[in-house]
């Protein structure tokens, strides 16, 4: 299960687990798509949202992190 399952899976949006963990909806996306991690406290807080142990939060943060796209460089924007 990925961090974007899990918040699906209480029909919660986005921007309602970021407010309920006093951040911005940028970064609540960025963890779904494996793009950063949060840090432990954030791991801690995620899981007393969810009602989760920490550990459990960090498995489905690194599942959901296992299967994130990998990144692309846009070789144009290079000069």
């Amino acid at each position: 299960m990925t961090l974007k399952e899990l918040r699906e899976s209480r029909y919660w949006s986005q921007m309602l687990l970021a407010t309920k963990l006093g951040i911005n909806v940028s970064t609540v996306s960025k963890w779904e798509r494996g793009r950063a991690v949060p840090e432990m406290f954030n791991i801690l807080r995620l899981a007393q949202v969810f009602q989760m142990e920490p550990g459990e939060i960090d498995a489905i943060m690194q599942e959901t992190v296992a299967v994130a796209p990998p990144k692309t460089i846009q070789l144009d924007a290079i000069e």
